[in-house]
């Protein structure tokens, strides 16, 4: 997302907590985002939302109405469930400023493994096992 969310703002959270996950299913939480919390065993200000989260939620995302990234699960909250802890927006756009342009690069070299990829099959070269040695 371009803009910060706002206290009372809706939030959805993608996340296979304790593992309950399944093909073609993902577990969608709702909640809204409560503002900034500090806390002393953290350096740097979280956001707080009223998404639940339970364990294995840590690193999944968090989003707004219009799919967005918003948040980042770092840590739930240990007597109450539906209040988790994200890594600040300011944060997560701070680093996105930093990798999106490394991220052109990344591109463009998938689409020259890919390439290569097409070449192989195209040519139908096969490697086999006894061609390569141990020597």
């Amino acid at each position: 997302a371009e803009i910060a969310p706002q206290v009372g703002e809706a939030a959805y959270n993608l996340a296979a907590p304790y593992g309950v996950h399944d093909k073609g299913m993902v577990l969608i939480f709702h909640g809204h985002y409560s503002g900034k919390i500090h806390i002393p065993v953290e350096p740097l200000p979280l956001d707080a939302y009223t998404v639940p989260s339970a364990g294995g939620s840590s690193g999944s995302p968090i989003f707004n109405e219009n799919f967005e990234l918003i948040g980042i699960i770092s840590r739930g909250h240990s007597l109450f469930q539906s209040i988790t802890l994200s890594v600040s927006f300011e944060d997560i756009r701070k680093s996105w400023t930093q990798i999106e342009p490394r991220l052109a690069g990344l591109a463009a070299l998938t689409v020259s493994l890919d390439a290569v990829d097409n070449l192989v099959s195209e040519e139908n070269l096969c490697l086999e096992k006894d061609q390569f040695s141990n020597e």
